[in-house]
């Protein structure tokens, strides 16, 4: 394998770096950044909760515009606003600044949280993928924890601005490096520039004999692919089908790519495949046999499809048909439970939930937190081919609503060790079950034609979570406390617990 590949994904995953940097770096210096632009609790929120629908502009046009121009060119622009982001709020003087800072930051995390697991998983051996798939993930969970540990240190006198100027000078730095990567092989071929893509594709692989793979991506259709993020629950949407070399999709041995997910093959199961179904041999697609593939224990079967693949069912038609009410109610709920149990609360805001109990250690175990939770989150991943999913996520669940409840006890007790500990539970039982399982609920619970209008019922509600969470958190611990932050979310964990109790 050619040495100058792992340079080609140190610099694509800059952009998934940067994702978990913007997700948390105004968590450790909050109340410095508060005090030194005078902003109140609703300010800060709105500052900090904008990242989330720009990363919902973002990821939806993420995917239409690397198709019409190529993931290289919308990734550099991707950067660049990344840059112009982090100047903006490095130097800001006040909430206006930061706030178009940050949804400008929002905007590239969400288009690079789209392109650059695709882009990775394209250039990648076909061998590896799993190896260097599984780098997207990490390359998040490690921004989130590279700002919290920097917070430590640029937290005080002005200095909080460096971390935000950090983020920019990266952005601006991986810009001017993509410009030496080649364009992805299978995008050239996409847009019918089959020489340049052979010319590209030898250079990645160190070798002349690329025609087989060629032939691969002649044959692939467009898609969708979604990747789970479970530390942060982004929804991603790609490219899909592949078939193997030689045989043209439609043939009994097309398969979808989920049966060659880059972290399913590492061991940390954190990718799936939107559209995992299969024929089996003999079957064409929409008949009965058609079967979900790449999970030992489905969290719920599939039924029969009624109607042809390619008869797509449009979002307003899945929002708006009975046949598709329960669905919709099933693909919203799991989504809902995801962001409204509370998991942002600890990403954005974690530092200030024990600062006031922890004030000289909270940062400190804040970054410790994040660092902990990585190696869980990795662990876990081995369960899901070995546990029902639907015990995961109801154990889930049940243990996120539990802990909020200890989190409410303990920091109205002043009780600070035991909501250290509660806190580290709350994120670990997220990374368990309701971090990564309710991405994979569209492909197992609605017919392959509505998995696209569910995917997208998904990620619309996942980002509108994530506002509403990161946005109502200062504004509710300002004028009623934390404790009633963390009462909010124990209510909200019961009833989502009895909710899936009934419905899933």
């Amino acid at each position: 394998m050619p040495a100058i590949l792992f340079v080609y994904a140190a610099v694509l995953v800059a952009g998934t770096v940067l994702f978990g940097w913007n997700l948390a770096e105004l968590n450790a210096p909050q109340r410095e950044i508060q005090d030194s632009l005078g902003l109140n609790a609703a300010q800060f929120g709105l500052a900090s909760s904008v990242l989330a629908i720009g990363g919902l502009v973002g990821s939806v046009i993420a995917t239409p515009g690397m198709n019409a121009f190529g993931r290289k060119r919308v990734l550099i622009c991707t950067a660049l606003v990344f840059g112009l982001g982090g100047l903006l709020k490095a130097g800001a003087g006040g909430a206006i600044v930061l706030t178009i800072g940050r949804f400008l930051s929002g905007t590239a995390a969400g288009s690079a949280a789209v392109i650059v697991p695709i882009y990775i998983n394209e250039l990648a051996p076909p061998n590896s993928k799993g190896a260097f798939g599984a780098l997207t993930q990490l390359s998040i969970n490690l921004g989130i924890l590279s700002s919290q540990v920097l917070g430590i240190f640029l937290e005080k006198n002005g200095q909080w601005r460096l971390i935000l100027l950090i983020g920019g000078i990266i952005g601006f730095a991986q810009a001017v490096a993509l410009l030496f990567l080649p364009e992805s092989p299978s995008s050239l071929m996409a847009s019918g520039e089959i020489e340049q893509a052979r010319k590209e594709l030898i250079k990645i692989r160190g070798t002349p004999d690329v025609e087989e793979e060629l032939a691969a991506y002649q044959s692939q259709p467009a898609g969708k692919l979604l990747f789970v993020f479970p530390t942060t629950g982004i929804l991603l949407l790609g490219d899909t089908y592949a078939s193997r070399p030689g045989k043209p999709v439609g043939t009994d041995n097309t398969e979808p790519m989920g049966e060659h997910d880059p972290f399913l093959e590492a061991g940390a199961r954190l990718l799936y495949s939107g559209d995992t179904y299969t024929r089996q041999p003999g079957q064409t697609e929409g008949m009965d046999g058609t079967q979900p593939t790449g999970e030992g224990a489905p969290l719920l079967e599939a039924g029969p499809t009624t109607e042809p693949e390619n008869s797509k069912i449009g979002l307003l038609e899945f929002v708006t048909k009975r046949e598709y009410r329960f669905g919709f109610m099933i693909v919203a709920g799991v989504m809902l439970a995801q962001q409204l149990t509370g998991i942002n609360a600890v990403v954005f805001y974690g530092v200030s939930i024990l600062h006031d109990l922890l004030p000289n250690s909270a940062k400190y175990l804040n970054a410790a937190i994040s660092g902990v939770n990585l190696f869980v989150t990795l662990g876990a991943s081995f369960l899901f081919d070995r546990v029902s999913h639907r015990f995961l996520l109801l154990a889930s669940m049940l243990m996120m609503a539990l802990c909020s409840l200890v989190l409410t006890m303990s920091i109205f007790s002043r009780f600070a060790v035991l909501s250290a500990i509660a806190t580290l539970l709350f994120v670990s039982s997220f990374s368990m079950g309701l971090g990564p399982l309710p991405w994979m609920v569209a492909s197992r619970r609605i017919e392959p034609n509505g998995v696209g209008a569910a995917q997208s019922i998904g990620l619309t509600a996942n980002w509108m979570g994530t506002f509403l969470v990161s946005f109502a958190v200062p504004v509710i611990a300002s004028t009623a406390g934390m404790p009633v932050v963390f009462a909010i979310f124990a209510v909200l964990g019961f009833i989502f617990y009895f909710w899936g109790l009934r419905y899933l």
